[in-house]
């Protein structure tokens, strides 16, 4: 079902998205028969607002809810039992989850000087998660694990945005991009409910300029990262990255391009020393179009000439922190060759 309508800078629109569901699950355990059923519906709303509240800006709004269930197995009254150290309990009790979710956006750009702004913000709601609990019998380590609702999860995230021209001929461009995020997410430490919440915030700024056939970019940005545990001492942590990178390019009259970029990256304040560390990055890229139309390109580009790149990733969840490293090809060599044709005949698109 939709409904929706332009009125003059406003355009509206509502969908909802109806489906019936019916179920039915004959399950045998041993001597036991367990017969179930259950019929749903399921109602997912989507609401759209763009309003143009000035020449060259506009704000677009989105929502959607939708809902969730457990699968009608794990909620039948029964346990696997089988390896009696280690039981599945289902739990016949548990709700069904909902999820709202909205997004905005805004901009605005200015044709006469050249210059933009944005906004983008993103915010998730979840009622009634589904997490996984354990009990650990004390005297034979037996382990039951079942599940069960838990409430108060969210995350949300906002960026801030802007690109300015320095000068009236446009060589010197600078932007700026400032983000920042919150998540909290529940969870359970056997049968006993956690949470923790993590936030980071980020700044990006870069300095361009370009004149003719050359142009070199300065970029410099920092990451911060902050994790805080309710009721484990030891676990909240800090972490900062930061990197700085120089980017030359020169296109040449022939149809060349020669690029490079050579920076820093480094990370510190992680409790594990894998991740406190300073990596120095050098990237070289050449390109050559051939023919008439330029339609042949052929480019080389080398990533991590100096082989330094390692990748790492560092997690919170409410019951563990985890380190992980990848090993993969993070240093190599590549050669492309691109070619583009019309099928559709010359004049074409």
């Amino acid at each position: 079902l939709a409904l929706g309508g332009n009125y003059d800078k406003v355009d509206f629109r509502l969908y909802l998205d109806v489906k019936g569901q019916s179920e039915k699950l004959s399950l045998r355990q041993g001597d036991d028969f367990y017969p179930s059923s259950r019929h749903t519906l399921y109602v997912t709303p989507v609401v759209n607002l763009r309003w143009n509240f000035v020449k060259g800006g506009d704000i677009r709004i989105r929502y959607e809810g939708y809902k969730s269930r457990p699968d009608l197995e794990s909620l039948v009254p029964i346990a696997d039992s089988k390896n009696e150290m280690n039981i599945r309990r289902n739990n016949p009790h548990l709700k069904d989850s909902w999820t709202n979710w909205i997004n905005l956006q805004t901009s605005y750009f200015n044709r006469e000087r050249g210059d933009s702004y944005g906004l983008y913000a993103n915010f998730y709601h979840y009622s009634n998660a589904v997490y996984n609990t354990l009990t650990i019998d004390p005297i034979t380590g037996a382990r039951v694990s079942s599940q069960a609702n838990t409430n108060g999860n969210y995350s949300g995230y906002m960026m801030l945005s802007t690109e300015q021209p320095l000068d009236t001929a446009r060589h010197w461009t600078a932007s700026i991009r400032l983000s920042g995020q919150a998540r909290r997410e529940r969870s359970y430490i056997g049968t006993t409910p956690c949470s923790v919440n993590n936030y980071g915030t980020s700044l990006y700024s870069s300095l361009r300029y370009r004149n003719g056939m050359w142009s070199v970019t300065l970029r410099a940005g920092y990451d911060g990262s902050y994790s805080r545990y309710s009721g484990i001492a030891g676990y909240d942590q800090n972490g900062h990255t930061y990197d700085i990178n120089l980017a030359p390019q020169v296109e040449l009259p022939f149809g060349m391009k020669v690029g490079t970029d050579f920076g820093l990256w480094g990370r510190r304040g992680y409790d594990d020393d894998l991740l406190n560390h300073d990596q120095w990055l050098w990237n070289l890229n050449i390109s050559q179009t051939f023919l008439r139309s330029k339609a042949l390109t052929v480019r080389f580009e080398w990533v991590d000439i100096l082989r330094q790149r390692t990748s790492e990733l560092n997690t919170n969840t409410p019951y563990e922190r985890y380190f992980m490293r990848i090993e993969n090809f993070l240093s190599y060599a590549l050669l492309h060759v691109v070619y583009n044709f019309n099928i559709k005949g010359k004049g074409r698109s």
